[in-house]
Parts: structure tokens; sequence; C-alpha cells
């Protein structure tokens, strides 16, 4: 369902949660700093969570924007090339980072307190 969603938005999925966990991000850095947490702790507690989910959001951004080639095939040919479409493989890194992601966040959040 999650890849139909990103293949069906071309991509643009991936942004929008890109600009979201941004938003997200800057909400904790200030109630950080209301909470007297040094700086260096919370970049700390981020360093590794973020690069992850950047990562795994702009690699499932490329193959929604492989959309787009799939649905020019399609109408083109009438059919879809195995070829292009994603392989398991290709859908399953990402989110295994997502997942990671996930866990390195929850954590720095209940270690900061927020």
């Amino acid at each position: 369902m999650i890849v139909v969603g990103g293949i069906m938005s071309g991509g643009l999925l991936a942004v929008f949660i890109l600009w979201w966990n941004g938003f997200i991000f800057g909400t904790i850095i200030i109630k950080s700093i209301v909470l007297g947490i040094p700086p260096h702790i919370l970049l700390l507690e981020t360093v590794i969570h973020g690069p992850l989910e950047i990562f795994a959001f702009c690699w499932l951004g490329m193959l929604g924007l492989r959309s787009a080639k799939i649905t020019y095939i399609f109408f083109k040919d009438g059919s879809i090339s195995t070829v292009i479409l994603p392989k398991l493989l290709e859908i399953m890194v990402p989110i295994l980072l997502l997942v990671t992601a996930a866990f390195l966040e929850v954590w720095a959040m209940a270690y900061l307190g927020i």
C-alpha cells in the first residue's frame, strides 16, 4: 500500500514527509532550548537518525519518480516491463532504514524527556 501510494504520488509523498519532518525537528529544537538541553546533546541524539531517514525518503522518492516512466510505457505499449518495476530489495532497504531511524528517534526523545 505504501509503495502504491509512493508510485501514485510520483515521489511527492516523500517530499511532503521530508518537509513535515523538518517542521517536527524544528519544534523539537525549540522545545529542547526551552527545557535547557544543551545543543550538543541534541545534535548527538539526532546525528544518526537524521541521515538514515533522509536517505531512506530520498530513495523512496526516487522509486516514486520512476512511476512516470512506468506510466509512459504502460500507455505506449499497453504492458509494464518487469525490468523497471522496483525489486523487493529496493523497497525493503529504505523501509528498514526508516524503521531503524524511527527506533533511534523514539529512543532519543525518551532520553531527552520530550
